[in-house]
Formats: structure tokens, C-alpha cells, sequence
């Protein structure tokens, strides 16, 4: 059980060093918009044990679902799917909506974390704003 469980924090750590990679971050970026040490996220990436509200900081800057990585160690579903991101992108392509609209939505998706926030600190109107947010509650709602 506990070889399993180390089997399963190094093999995290390879997803979150690919998913950290994909989005074209440093330890250092992704860890300061995490709201962690540097040393925490490359203890993650190396397979140590963090306590779990640093895994909670992760799954966010991430894009994960909260509780993902908890979930993955007790049950080896892994966690965020490489796919998940691009599933959401094609869906929002296949909208019925004006193009600028897919850009914002698309843009708060591509930063990972918490896309509405994304939407939130991004530049667009408030009425572009709200537009992305009530599109992306109906996507959430959808998967």
C-alpha cells in the first residue's frame, strides 16, 4: 500500500511537471500565482509528500478540479486529463456565439486555474464579462 502510494505521488508529479510544461510556465511563475514556495511545487514535481492544501494551491493553478489529486492518490484515476482543457475549447468553438466571446472564453481557459477568474481579470467589457461567465457556468454545468 504505501509502495503504491509513492508509485502514485511520483507519477503526479510527472502530470503536474507536464501540465506546468504545456502551459509554457516556470516552477518559479506558476508557483508565485499558486500562492506557494517554489520549493513546495518542485517537492510536488519530485514526488514528495505536501500537506493538502498545498495540492488544493496545485489542482487550482492547474486548472484541476478541486480534489482531483486526493482522488487520484486513494484511487489512481488521474487527475485534469490532458484532454479536459481541449475538450472545453472545442465545445466553446462549437458555440453559438460571436467570436470575441470564444476568444475571452478561450484565453481564461488557456491560463489555467480558475477560468472565471481568468475572465474576471481580464480586460474585456463587464458586459463581455458576463457574457464569458454565464457561458462557462453553462459549460461546467454540461460536464
Amino acid at each position: 500500500m504505501a509502495n503504491e502510494e509513492a508509485t502514485r505521488r511520483i507519477r503526479l508529479g510527472q502530470l503536474v511537471r507536464q501540465a506546468r510544461h504545456q502551459a509554457g510556465e516556470t516552477i518559479d511563475g506558476v508557483a508565485a500565482r499558486a500562492k506557494m514556495s517554489p520549493v513546495t511545487w518542485r517537492n510536488v514535481e519530485a514526488g514528495v509528500r505536501v500537506k493538502s492544501f498545498s495540492l488544493g494551491k496545485v489542482e487550482k493553478a492547474l486548472g484541476w478540479q478541486p480534489g482531483a489529486i486526493e482522488d487520484y492518490l486513494a484511487t489512481g484515476e488521474e487527475p485534469g486529463g490532458p484532454g479536459r482543457s481541449e475538450e472545453l475549447i472545442d465545445w466553446v468553438l462549437g458555440l453559438d456565439r460571436p467570436d470575441s466571446l470564444k476568444v475571452i472564453i478561450i484565453r481564461a481557459l488557456r491560463q489555467g486555474g480558475d477560468p472565471i477568474d481568468a475572465v474576471l481579470h481580464g480586460t474585456a467589457s463587464s458586459a463581455e464579462k458576463v457574457a464569458a461567465i454565464e457561458t462557462l457556468r453553462e459549460g461546467g454545468a454540461r460536464r
